[in-house]
């Protein structure tokens, strides 16, 4: 107990972790511009209450991760305590719902510049739209696996915070998501699309959406099944002559000689990860290899 003042009093980064009510402080480091707080597997509701009310109020970035029986009274509690928040990332806590993230838009939504939300069943992609117009100055937006996934979550996003945004991580089902990014965004150095339709989306939208933001330096593709081709593999290469960094994730017709076209054609290039693509085998690697010597390759088995 004689610690929580001296964190209330000086920026300091938190890494916490509990089984018990005597969890232990494993990490603690001062973090003079970013104060951040991190809480990771929480399954003990009494550490749980005890964490809400002494996460430092000088924190502006919070991260919950793995926390099943986090809850909105506790996440409302750090809201209310904590008045100068800029970045929240809640990673599977399955009880949390709109109603805490409500209370922070309502106190701070011009002042948050980041939100990531992953794996939290519970927040609905309608709910989180209607919030949307509050965080016109998002930086980094990046949702998961929400319930009621659509694309107005994604349209209303890039409306209202386009201009600002640098980091995107969303959903789309057809291409008028990708137009409306094309549209409204025109920063994007990290992109990252999960396609979540079997109706597939013209080489042209995506094209659009990265000429726009050439800048773009990490991009990642996700599912789809066979909307990613080869062909895109080449226009990416062409729209986006920084990009250091690319993963594809289950797409059932890219092929090597896609990532070879990609590496040729994107000098920036260094590295690539896929996963989920059958026509790449582990025999055409070391294919890559000897053309692309410059660019690593690897297939990602989590």
């Amino acid at each position: 107990q004689d610690l929580w003042p001296e964190f209330e009093m000086r920026a300091t980064n938190l890494l916490l972790t509990s089984g018990s009510p005597s969890a232990t402080v494993l990490a603690v480091q001062s973090l003079a511009e970013k104060p951040f707080f991190r809480a990771r597997s929480f399954h003990c509701e009494k550490m749980i209450d005890l964490i809400a009310n002494v996460v430092p109020i000088t924190a502006r970035a919070i991260k919950i991760a793995s926390s099943p029986k986090f809850t909105d009274d506790g996440l409302t509690t750090i809201f209310q305590r904590c008045k100068h928040i800029q970045h929240v990332e809640l990673i599977d806590c399955r009880l949390l719902t709109i109603k805490s993230l409500a209370v922070l838009v309502s106190s701070q939504g011009m002042s948050v510049r980041g939100l990531v939300l992953r794996r939290c069943h519970n927040i609905s992609s309608s709910a989180l739209t209607s919030l949307t117009r509050e965080m016109c100055r998002l930086e980094v937006f990046a949702v998961e696996d929400l319930k009621g996934d659509d694309d107005f979550l994604t349209k209303s996003v890039v409306l209202y915070s386009g201009p600002s945004l640098s980091t995107l991580e969303c959903s789309v089902h057809d291409n008028d998501a990708l137009q409306s990014i094309s549209a409204n965004c025109c920063s994007l150095t990290n992109l990252t699309i999960h396609i979540r339709s079997n109706r597939r989306l013209t080489p042209e939208s995506l094209q659009a959406v990265l000429l726009t933001n050439s800048a773009i330096d990490t991009l990642h593709l996700d599912g789809g099944g066979s909307t990613i081709t080869d062909e895109t593999l080449l226009l990416i290469g062409l729209a986006c002559p920084m990009l250091s960094h690319f993963e594809v994730s289950f797409s059932h017709s890219v092929s090597v000689d896609g990532f070879i076209e990609l590496a040729q054609k994107c000098s920036s290039l260094r590295s690539i990860v896929f996963k989920g693509c059958p026509c790449v085998g582990s025999g055409h690697l070391g294919y890559f290899r000897m053309l692309c010597p410059s660019v690593t390759i690897r297939r990602d088995i989590d």
